[in-house]
């Protein structure tokens, strides 16, 4: 059985992360977007989310418009376009940054 567990964090732009979550207080302020604040507390929180995490699909498998290539876009509508543009560059931000704080694997 699956442990019973819930994650909540403030995603609120002047949100200050607190508890264990306290070493992406930095990050967390240059990186307003929920689903990659989200992530990252889930990151940080992986032995207790192992369960849950390793039912996600590994990222090569995960089919969704910010994955493709700038190319591949050309086929959606402008607008969807620029938003798989902009959540790609977030995301690719976001783990750069995690990376030069030292805060990733």
């Amino acid at each position: 059985a699956l442990p019973i567990s819930a994650l909540s964090v403030d995603m609120s732009e002047d949100a200050v992360p607190d508890g264990d979550l306290a070493p992406l207080a930095g990050w967390w302020s240059r990186h307003p977007r929920s689903s990659i604040r989200l992530a990252a507390a889930l990151a940080l929180r992986r032995d207790r989310f192992r369960p849950y995490i390793d039912m996600l699909y590994p990222l090569e498998a995960i089919y969704a418009p910010w994955r493709w290539e700038d190319d591949d876009l050309r086929f959606l509508p402008p607008r969807l376009a620029d938003s798989a543009r902009a959540r790609r560059r977030a995301l690719e931000e976001a783990c750069a940054d995690l990376e030069k704080n030292g805060l990733s694997e």
